[in-house]
C-alpha cells in the first residue's frame, strides 16, 4: 500500500467489500474480512462471509466497509495462582463471552 492519505487503512479484522476483480469476477460485491497481508504478493488474505473461502485480493480491489473492531481494556479480576477450582478460567471465559457478543463475532 501505498502512503497516499486518501488511501484506507486496512488492518487485520476490518470488513471489506471486493470490487473489480477479474480472474474471480463472480466475487464482485461480496463482502469479507481481512485476515493477513502477504507482502510478497502484495495481497490481502480476505475471507468471503458467503462461503468462508479465502481469496487474496490487492488493495486496489476492496472498500473499506467498517474498520477492525478496537478492544477495550477487560475489566479482568487478579490472576489467582492459588486457584485450583478453574475459577480462573471461568472469569476469563466469561470475560471472552461477552467480548464475543459485543462484537458479533
Amino acid at each position: 500500500m501505498k502512503g497516499n492519505a486518501e488511501e484506507p487503512q486496512f488492518e487485520v479484522g476490518a470488513t471489506v467489500k471486493l470490487q473489480n476483480l477479474k480472474a474471480a469476477a463472480e466475487h464482485n460485491g461480496c463482502d469479507g474480512e481481512l485476515l493477513r497481508f502477504d507482502t510478497e504478493k502484495g495481497r490481502w488474505a480476505v475471507r468471503l462471509e458467503k462461503d468462508g473461502q479465502v481469496l487474496g485480493v490487492k488493495p486496489e480491489n476492496m472498500i473499506l466497509v467498517r474498520p477492525a473492531p478496537k478492544l477495550h481494556k477487560l475489566d479482568v479480576e487478579e490472576e489467582d495462582d492459588d486457584d485450583p477450582s478453574g475459577r480462573q478460567l471461568k472469569r476469563m471465559k466469561r470475560n471472552f463471552d461477552r467480548i464475543v457478543k459485543k462484537y458479533n463475532l
